[in-house]
């Protein structure tokens, strides 16, 4: 554990040093909330919904799209292959990795509720925030370990274009950019199974005070099983690689 601190702590150093890269992370999803969202937030049940989408969408971004790329990069990197001298193992430094992951994508969720409260009608209370605030580092768990396990078969050219276009396909058909009655029918058909789509509904019940859909937390169980299995593969081969000294 002391090993994965430091190089926690060693990495969040070197990227909050990227400040285009930090400023880039928190301000897009609450800008994008402000451009295309704000104009439907006209009530404060709507400014909720869009809340959950967008609170959503901010994690998502970090832990698939930037983890995704980040990690697809780095495994096959002069870097790592320094880190595989040191006696450490790779999986305690993705460990630490894909917790630098979830403390950007955390204060990206805090960034976008700030410009929801401040800009809409919408009233929460503390409780409510931590609450949203945890429901989101939870629901993002299963994506990120997805995304580790898929930047272990992409080389880094390929690696933007696909983890972006899951990224933003994932989130337009799961209904974080638009309700999902408002998707085209043939999406909106599709939306039901995806994960995007069952995150955004647990979301949503949450702020909105719904009962606790049953359903889409199943299939997110089901999502969850899913990626750890595809993750574990993935690192098996990964291990038989030359780019690995387990």
């Amino acid at each position: 554990m002391n090993i994965v601190a430091l190089h926690f702590f060693f990495r969040l150093k070197q990227i909050f040093r990227e400040q285009a890269y930090v400023v880039s992370t928190l301000i897009f999803p609450a800008l994008f909330f402000l451009i295309f969202a704000l104009p439907n937030a006209t009530t404060p049940e709507r400014a909720k919904l869009l809340l959950g989408s967008f609170s959503a969408f901010a994690i998502l971004a970090v832990v698939v799209l930037q983890f995704g790329v980040q990690l697809s990069t780095e495994i096959r990197s002069p870097w790592n292959q320094y880190l595989r001298t040191l006696p450490v193992s790779q999986r305690k430094l993705f460990s630490a990795d894909m917790l630098r992951a979830f403390v950007m994508g955390s204060l990206s969720v805090f960034v976008v509720i700030c410009t929801v409260l401040v800009s809409t009608d919408v009233s929460l209370s503390a409780a409510d925030v931590f609450g949203l605030w945890i429901l989101q580092l939870i629901l993002a768990i299963p994506f990120s370990v997805f995304a580790a396990g898929l930047a272990f078969w992409i080389r880094p050219e390929a690696a933007l274009p696909i983890f972006n276009l899951i990224y933003i396909l994932g989130s337009f058909a799961g209904g974080l950019w638009l309700p999902p009655n408002a998707l085209p029918e043939k999406i909106r058909a599709l939306s039901v199974y995806l994960p995007t789509r069952h995150m955004g509904e647990v979301t949503w019940a949450f702020l909105l005070n719904n009962p606790f859909p049953r359903v889409e937390a199943a299939l997110l169980a089901l999502f969850s099983a899913f990626s750890l299995i595809f993750y574990l593969v993935s690192w098996r081969s990964y291990k038989k690689s030359p780019h690995s000294n387990s």
